[in-house]
């Protein structure tokens, strides 16, 4: 029978990839098929999308390939060396995912704030870009490298290891870090862009369910000091690997849902004129009170303040 957790996790994963696998390949047919333009966001969505399934499966194979590994006790489990190899594969996977769609976001805001406007926010997107490149081959290549020679990660020959959980936490601490600076970059700078406030209010929301990653990540490092309590990792792990699918697929699917729009107006025409309508009828009326007030205004100072031509033909 299968564990109830262990059919949670490949629930939860299943669903949440497939959902940021649709919306990226909405994303690319609108930026190659509909605006004929893609930036080097787009390739880095698709190259953290191909890594997403890459952590999936990582997690199917240690489920399903050798007889629920995961969520069962690890001396339960038939073939510990492919056990701990499919552990060891999804790990990078992981934070390769996790860098690509921190790179796409990051190149998102650099193409939305630009100019003089926007030249503080373009800075900070420039230096947190270079922090993520590095922290990223960081944690890519760490993670790879954890033990020396590499085999002796699922315990072949002889080696030394670096200490896996203080790597675990101190990635995650950053990660949690640049998950709060890439969620808040783009507030202060919303206001000063030339749309409407609807359209504004429309923007903020989107970027604010980033904030769901940073959620992801904080209950993902809950689970890692579970982990780093326990005796045994395949009955632990099962929390860490829902939620590292969730952070991954949750900032894939926020960093490419703003990017739909011109496929929303191709697929609801209607939809999206009758609301354009909407706004500038809101803003004929607030500029029609203005004038009107304006003119108000006007007719009132000329009907109680001193008329001097009047006054002067009088005289």
């Amino acid at each position: 029978m299968v564990p109830h957790d262990v059919i949670s996790l490949l629930v939860t994963n299943i669903v949440f990839t497939t959902l940021a696998f649709f919306t990226v390949v909405a994303r690319l047919y609108t930026r190659f098929g509909i605006l004929k333009h893609a930036g080097i966001e787009d390739y880095f969505i698709s190259v953290s999308m191909a890594a997403s399934f890459g952590h999936l499966a990582g997690s199917l194979f240690r489920c399903i390939e050798i007889r629920y590994g995961l969520g069962t006790p690890f001396n339960t489990v038939k073939h510990k060396s492919l056990f701990v190899k499919a552990l060891w594969a999804s790990v990078p996977a992981y934070y390769l995912a996790l860098l690509f769609v921190k790179l796409s976001i990051i190149c998102q805001y650099m193409r939305i704030f630009k100019g003089v406007t926007f030249q503080r926010t373009y800075k900070i997107c420039k230096i947190l870009l270079g922090v993520l490149a590095v922290y990223g081959c960081w944690t890519v290549f760490g993670s790879i490298f954890q033990c020396i020679p590499v085999q002796f990660f699922w315990g072949v020959g002889e080696g030394s290891c670096m200490n896996r959980l203080a790597f675990g936490f101190a990635n995650a601490a950053l990660g949690i870090a640049t998950d709060i600076l890439i969620f808040a970059i783009p507030i202060p700078s919303i206001k000063s862009l030339s749309m409407s406030k609807t359209k504004k209010i429309a923007l903020g929301v989107v970027f604010s369910f980033g904030g769901f990653a940073c959620v992801a990540s904080i209950i993902r490092l809950k689970s890692l000091y579970t982990i780093s309590i326990s005796h045994d990792i395949s009955l632990s792990a099962i929390e860490c690997v829902i939620w590292s699918g969730i952070e991954i697929n949750v900032g894939i699917t926020c960093s490419s849902i703003s990017t739909l729009k011109p496929l929303v107006r191709k697929t609801f025409p209607r939809f999206l004129s009758s609301t354009n309508r909407t706004q500038k009828a809101e803003v004929q009326v607030r500029e029609g009170s203005e004038r009107g007030l304006i003119r108000s205004t006007a007719d009132c100072d000329s009907m109680n303040g001193p008329n001097p031509i009047r006054g002067d033909k009088a005289v």
